[in-house]
Order: structure tokens, then C-alpha cells, then sequence
């Protein structure tokens, strides 16, 4: 045997097995259903909770997104768990205009990836909001 094959016969035994070539990923396809526009307005009354449920009460099977439409001077908040009664706290602030002292909340809100709305989708505004319509988009899927 030639110094070229012993040192290949070497090299072979000190190189372990290769490793088979991992498979492709699994593809993922999500069923997706077509948007439904739920987009409205709210008119807050200045002395009561007022709230609305969305896309006459059908839950999204997939989730959400609702936007305030042009800078208002009262929150906007959405509920997933019922309507929004006397208290913010079963609810998501989404939406305040600028100006305010909450200017930093975002004014558009996007369930996560995966999320799966507990029930029906509720826009709502608290007492003392004044009594000017709000504005806003909403899409379910």
C-alpha cells in the first residue's frame, strides 16, 4: 500500500461519520379567514361608560386590529371579555390623542401572533370623554 493511501486510511479512521444532511423544515400553513371591517365610531355621553361590541357580536377566529382614526381628546379601549362597564380594567387602553397625559399609549392595537380572542371585541370610552364621536378601523380575521 502507497504512503498516500495509508495516510487517506488514516485520516479516514480519525474522521468521524458524517452526518446525514437534516431534513427540510415541515411546511406551516395557517388557515387564514377573510377580513371583516368592523370599523365605527363611538359617541361618548360625558357622565357614563359607553361601549360597543364590534362586527354584530361574532368572535374573530383569528384575531384583531383596531385603530383610533384621527387625534381625540378621550381613551379609546377594547375588551375582548365583555363590554367595558364603570372601570377600564378588563380592558386594553389603545388609544389616546396627543396632547394628554397618557400621550405615550399606542393608538393602534394588533392582537399577537396566536392570540385567539376569549369572545366578542368591545370598543369603549369612559365618563368625562366629552361628547364628540370617536373614530376608528377595525378589521378581525
Amino acid at each position: 500500500m502507497g504512503a498516500k493511501a495509508v495516510l487517506l486510511l488514516a485520516l479516514g479512521a480519525l474522521i468521524p461519520y458524517r452526518a446525514e444532511a437534516a431534513p427540510p423544515p415541515t411546511e406551516v400553513i395557517l388557515n387564514g379567514s377573510p377580513a371583516v371591517d368592523g370599523s365605527g365610531s363611538l359617541t361618548p355621553n360625558n357622565s357614563n361608560w359607553v361601549s360597543t361590541v364590534l362586527v354584530d357580536g361574532k368572535t374573530p377566529a383569528h384575531g384583531f386590529q383596531i385603530q383610533l382614526q384621527e387625534a381625540q381628546g378621550c381613551p379609546l379601549y377594547v375588551s375582548d371579555v365583555g363590554p367595558l362597564q364603570g372601570s377600564p380594567s378588563s380592558g386594553f387602553l389603545i388609544a389616546l390623542s396627543p396632547g394628554t397625559s397618557l400621550a405615550t399609549a399606542p393608538s393602534i392595537y394588533t392582537t399577537p401572533p396566536g392570540y385567539r380572542p376569549i369572545g366578542p371585541v368591545y370598543v369603549g370610552t369612559g365618563a368625562g370623554s366629552g361628547t364628540s364621536p370617536i373614530i376608528f378601523a377595525a378589521r378581525m380575521w
